[in-house]
């Protein structure tokens, strides 16, 4: 919780991502954590429904929901996952299509109604799959027919990555919290600040 009032107190995100396998690492309380960022972000909220089978990941996605309004849902893209997607959509729940690593998974996402599709940058560069050239198709997919979903690019390991990825046409990007620092602490400009302070106090009066 730490790092989100860090990151909050900053003004320059606009929402929380939250990822399963964090979770667990953590060991954290799961219901009493998503309510606590809910109530720090106000803003949006993405966490992961559970389940193997579409009605299972509706019915552990609408209790979810039902913690605040302002969670959106994410859920994997796959045959499973289209079709919780396309209920939760008729149901107004707002959703987030993840583990998003083809034009196709982002296509298919879009016209069941998802929210958001969710590239995921390293993980298809594990792949062999060139995550910008993806993210721009995406992209240029979504444009020529007018699809209002948008790419929120997950799995940012650098804040090249990041840039990249908003630079080639994704909406926003989600960062893991050393990211951020990276972006904000720059090495080059260090001796460049404290020649700053150096000739301040040498001469700097009020």
């Amino acid at each position: 919780m730490e790092e989100i009032n860090f990151a909050l107190n900053l003004g320059i995100i606009f929402g929380v991502t939250t990822n399963p396998l964090l979770f667990a690492k953590s060991k954290v309380k799961f219901k009493e954590t998503i309510e606590e960022i809910c109530n720090k972000v106000r803003t949006e909220v993405h966490v992961q429904t559970y389940g193997r089978k579409s009605e299972e990941m509706i019915k552990n996605a609408l209790k979810l929901a039902d913690l605040s309004k302002i969670i959106v849902i994410k859920i994997p893209a796959n045959t499973e996952g289209i079709k919780a997607i396309k209920e939760l959509h008729a149901m107004g729940v707002n959703t987030t299509a993840t583990a998003i690593l083809s034009e196709s998974q982002a296509l298919t996402s879009a016209l069941v109604g998802a929210n958001y599709v969710a590239p995921f940058y390293s993980r298809a560069q594990n792949f062999g799959i060139n995550s910008l050239k993806l993210i721009a198709h995406i992209y240029q997919l979504y444009k020529i027919h007018n699809i209002d979903t948008k790419i929120l690019v997950a799995s940012i390991k650098t804040p090249k990555q990041a840039i990249d990825s908003l630079r080639i046409g994704a909406h926003a990007v989600t960062l893991p919290y050393n990211v951020l620092i990276e972006m904000l602490e720059n090495p080059a400009i260090i001796p460049i600040i404290e020649d700053m302070h150096k000739a301040y106090e040498a001469s700097f009066i009020i």
